[in-house]
């Protein structure tokens, strides 16, 4: 369960969907990699999604891991920084400082920072944590939207619910990336992806995120303390 799997990405259809975004190849100087490409809007999530600087060599290869391990405190400091400095230039209306963390987790090279609270939510994503070329680790994209609850998410009860992230299954190629809330009594969730296997969520205050290398139908279940199921749901 462990065991990193390697898959292609092919960061080149982001291009077809999103015309009117213009990608900056230049050097990313020091830490301070993120460049602001575009804002698409999902409507029917109410969701906003940003669109950060994608540096060359991002889809060659990336590593993925069925149970995730947590950030170090150094990787969790300074991807909340970028997150925080992004925000503070993004046009609108969202807050000037994050939210609380809620969750965070890295799989394989990627790491995820998902952080709600007082009506909103941004989740803060890395697509190479470490990199063997010229260009430092630095945020990949920010998926932000409001009223962070469960009635935001689309699929499973008030015991369980999840939604899928907007645009991050296409900018994964063949990835399918969740979010999802639960019930105090919940503290374990386990997704089951058809030809895949099981994937272990993180799970942390009411809150859980995963991903994994797959677009085909998978059940979510939470369990409680005693490993007993409480509930689950299905995405077909």
């Amino acid at each position: 369960m462990n065991d990193l799997i390697e898959f292609e990405e092919v960061v080149a259809e982001l291009r077809s969907g999103l015309a009117e975004v213009h990608f900056d190849r230049q050097p990313p100087r020091g830490r301070r990699t993120v460049r602001r490409l575009a804002w698409l809007t999902a409507s029917a999530a109410l969701l906003v999604l940003v669109l950060l600087y994608v540096s060359p060599g991002v889809g060659d290869r990336i590593a993925w891991a069925a149970v995730a391990r947590q950030p170090t405190p150094d990787e969790q400091d300074w991807i909340t920084r970028d997150c925080a400095e992004s925000l503070a230039t993004t046009p609108g209306e969202w807050p000037d400082t994050l939210p609380e963390l809620m969750t965070s987790e890295v799989r394989g090279n990627m790491a995820t920072l998902m952080f709600a609270g007082d009506g909103w939510f941004a989740t803060c994503i890395v697509e190479q944590l470490t990199r063997d070329d010229e260009f430092a680790p630095g945020l990949s994209a920010i998926h932000m939207g409001i009223a962070a609850d469960r009635e935001t998410l689309a699929t499973g009860d008030d015991r369980l619910r999840f939604g899928i992230l907007g645009l991050m299954p296409d900018a994964l190629q063949g990835s399918t990336f969740v979010t999802g809330a639960v019930a105090p009594e919940i503290t374990e969730v386990v997704i089951e992806v058809d030809g895949l296997g099981e994937v272990e969520a993180t799970v942390a205050n009411g809150w859980f995120t995963a991903w994994w290398p797959s677009r085909e139908p998978f059940v979510v279940r939470g369990f409680g303390a005693d490993n007993n199921l409480i509930a689950e749901a299905t995405q077909p």
